[in-house]
């Protein structure tokens, strides 16, 4: 059976959300409608990002990662040679910082932040027991 894990949410996207809804509140109480408009949207795809960041895997051993509108990732379990804890900043399928570094065999770099992820990893060891699991490392 498939295990799909949400993404972990680290606090600044929450304080994002509340900033942002709080300069609605206020443009709307200002009647600033293009301030309105645009921070409605702007939630809309706060909510969007946050409703549908999460990850899958698979009983075929396959990983899928899904942030959004960005294009649905899949990897292959068996092709994932280290997994890392790291706080690299860098644009990923993640809602926070505190997230896993997966390295492949073809040297590609993936950062995701699973909200479950002693159950995660495990799981990932199962389907693939090569993987090595290494400390943080500043990258």
């Amino acid at each position: 059976m498939d295990r799909i894990f949400r993404s972990r949410v680290g606090g600044w996207y929450y304080i994002l959300m509340c900033l942002m809804s709080f300069v609605c509140m206020r443009a709307i109480m200002d009647e600033q409608r293009i301030i309105t408009v645009c921070t409605v949207i702007f939630l809309f795809g706060l909510l969007h990002i946050y409703f549908s960041t999460y990850y899958i895997v698979t009983r075929e051993a396959t990983l899928v990662m899904r942030c959004s509108i960005f294009p649905r990732r899949v990897i292959e379990i068996r092709d994932i040679l280290q997994v890392e804890h790291t706080a690299n900043s860098a644009f990923s399928y993640a809602l926070s910082m505190h997230r896993l570094l997966l390295r492949q065999k073809d040297k590609t770099k993936i950062l995701i932040s699973p909200e479950k992820e002693e159950q995660f990893v495990k799981l990932l060891l199962q389907l693939n027991p090569d993987i090595r699991l290494e400390k943080e490392r500043n990258e």
